[in-house]
């Protein structure tokens, strides 16, 4: 294991307005912030995360900043495709936010562990009943995880604050804002600065008024299930993890 700082701490970072100001909170607590931003075989625009790293690196030293672009598309392939079907039996296509996520959190570990960082903090997700991997029983059921690999999963600050401050508190700071047309058009402006999944267009039916559809309900994913699901795949995750682990000097 490697310690590229005395205080450091990691954050899940996609470029956009949440993320790049909670590394600049972040920054006023710790000497150094990984930034890691995660790819699962279906992002577009990496380009983005990238420029607005530079940003941060401008802005606030080159060695402050540490990003790191994380291939999460191959173990999200085995979790959904090698580990016998398992998922696939819940007939939702929300299993592949859970493979995806389940695959970044081990990417996350992995990454922590390897770079002598005990702590983590989400640059955008926070706990809501919208989104079912961000529901705060999914989010209980996740953090042993963390806990049993010694990293401890802190929660993103600044969300008590309005967009528009946030935009604000970007622009004071000399960071590019987007585009003010796309916030009246209720566009988020930071499309640009981030990356866009494209399997987001499926999940999208099950985070809009669509969800209520007959059809798409039908196809979603309870809790219960999706608690269930994480459950029986975890050890092939886990596996992984812990064989990289071991190969790693």
């Amino acid at each position: 294991m490697t310690n590229d700082a005395t205080r450091s701490i990691g954050l899940l970072f996609s470029g956009g307005l949440d993320s790049t100001l909670e590394a600049v909170e972040r920054l006023k607590e710790y000497d150094a912030v990984h930034l890691l931003s995660f790819n699962n075989g279906c992002c577009v625009n990496m380009n983005g995360a990238r420029q607005r790293a530079g940003e941060l690196r401008r802005i606030f030293g080159a060695t402050r900043i540490h990003h790191a672009e994380v291939d999460t598309a191959p173990l999200r392939r085995k979790l959904l495709y090698d580990s016998e079907g398992r998922l696939w039996r819940y007939k939702s296509p929300l299993v592949f936010d859970l493979a995806c996520k389940m695959a970044a959190v081990i990417e996350l570990i992995f990454h922590a562990r390897t770079h002598g960082l005990s702590r983590i903090a989400d640059g955008a997700s926070i706990d809501q009943t919208q989104v079912f991997l961000q529901h705060p029983e999914m989010s209980a059921h996740i953090r042993p995880l963390f806990e049993q690999y010694g990293v401890e999963m802190v929660k993103p600050v600044l969300f008590h604050i309005s967009r528009e401050e946030k935009i604000k508190r970007l622009e004071g700071l000399g960071f590019e804002s987007g585009s003010g047309l796309l916030e009246k058009l209720h566009i988020t402006s930071q499309i640009m600065h981030q990356p866009f999944c494209l399997y987001g267009f499926v999940t999208f039916f099950f985070t809009s008024p669509l969800r209520h559809v007959p059809l798409i309900k039908r196809m979603s994913l309870p809790m219960e299930q999706a608690q269930e699901a994480w459950d029986e795949v975890l050890p092939v995750a886990c596996r992984e993890l812990d064989e990289r682990l071991a190969r790693h000097p």
